[in-house]
């Protein structure tokens, strides 16, 4: 292996392969490697420059994981355009990096590349990038937009939770799913614009985006998961897409709608798919509907009128009502074609 200087006199040792520059960085910002059977250590500067070569001009084609996790100290990085992949956690826990150029060579950014870069303002995603990985830029707190490209087919499992910075997200026309926490805790999110392919919005993916006030759920969603929206307590309006078919446990709990309309596509709505909006009074269905549990409407704040286009004797084969005599803290009234069927509040 050869040594390649960089600025600030500080030395990496560059292989000649396409192989990673650095091997390991760690927690108190040293890198260790061994050269001859000695051990060294660097410390690391703030800037860092990584070269493009080594001196047998073995290309830089990857940052494997973990190389500068934990480098509290760094603030800057530049990375050459011959790399393709940057590993998971590469950059993890870089507490103090600001602005991160991607080169646009790079089509692979690996689980949690970029988490907990609490300081990590500006970002870009290159064209090219298919997957937004597990956790990649989750606990990324000052991070106020990313532009996901449309490249972008899938977002993985908390990929951009807790950044509580970020003000607006756009879905691309390409991801058919939004997995599991994907924006969950993003509590400056005012306003979330679906693509054309989403078909799956997953458990939790928007839970607790505090400043959301509208959702609109387009024509091709078929699922909302469970948890999807809870707790984003100062959304007022919900809009369904007439595609959605299941409305899953606890999808909108917790909201501030005040009334909504489930269309005709929804077969399905689950446990406490529309509880704890103390706010709701007004809901319409369509007898399309197959299965609606006795806690997917908990009236909480006033009476709540159901408006079901169907008999009672329709509603009655579709409504689950456990075991138990059903007492809810308000009224519970349904309004069918051939009269009201009133569930008991508990006063």
């Amino acid at each position: 292996m050869k040594k390649q200087k960089i600025e600030n006199h500080f030395e990496f040792i560059a292989h000649d392969s396409n192989v990673p520059l650095i091997r390991k960085a760690n927690a108190n910002d040293t890198c260790s490697f061994t050269i001859n059977g000695k051990a060294n250590i660097l410390h690391w500067p703030k800037r860092i420059a990584i070269p493009a070569d080594s001196p047998k001009k073995g290309k830089v084609s990857e940052i494997i994981r973990d190389t500068f996790k934990h480098c509290n100290k760094i603030t800057e990085i530049t990375i050459p355009d011959s790399v393709t992949i940057i590993g998971k956690h590469a950059f993890d826990g870089c507490e103090n990096l600001k602005h991160m150029l991607i080169p646009d060579g790079v089509k692979n950014i690996g689980e949690a590349a970029f988490a907990y870069c609490h300081n990590l303002a500006e970002v870009n995603i290159p064209n090219g990038i298919n997957i937004i990985e597990k956790e990649t830029f989750s606990g990324c707190t000052m991070l106020q937009s990313i532009q996901l490209p449309e490249t972008v087919n899938k977002i993985g499992v908390k990929a951009f939770a807790d950044c509580y910075s970020l003000k607006s997200i756009t879905i691309p026309d390409n991801v058919i799913e939004i997995k599991e926490g994907a924006f969950e805790n993003c509590f400056n999110v005012e306003t979330v614009t679906f693509g054309k392919g989403v078909k799956i919005i997953g458990k939790r993916a928007f839970a607790s985006c505090h400043s959301l006030k509208s959702i609109t759920i387009p024509d091709n969603v078929i699922e909302i998961e469970e948890g999807a929206f809870e707790k984003c307590e100062n959304v007022e309006t919900v809009t369904l897409g007439k595609g959605v078919q299941n409305i899953k446990e606890g999808a909108f709990a917790g909201t501030k709608i005040n009334e909504i309309n489930i269309p005709n596509s929804v077969i399905n709505i689950d446990s406490h798919a529309f509880a704890f909006c103390m706010h709701l009074t007004f809901v319409k269905i369509k007898k399309n509907v197959m299965s609606i549990k006795w806690d997917s409407f908990f009236p909480m704040g006033g009476d709540l009128h159901i408006y079901f286009d169907g008999m009672k004797s329709d509603w009655d084969a579709r409504f689950t009502k456990g075991k138990k005599e059903i007492k809810y803290a308000h009224a519970l009234i349904v309004h069918c074609l051939d009269g009201d069927i009133k569930y008991k509040s508990i006063s």
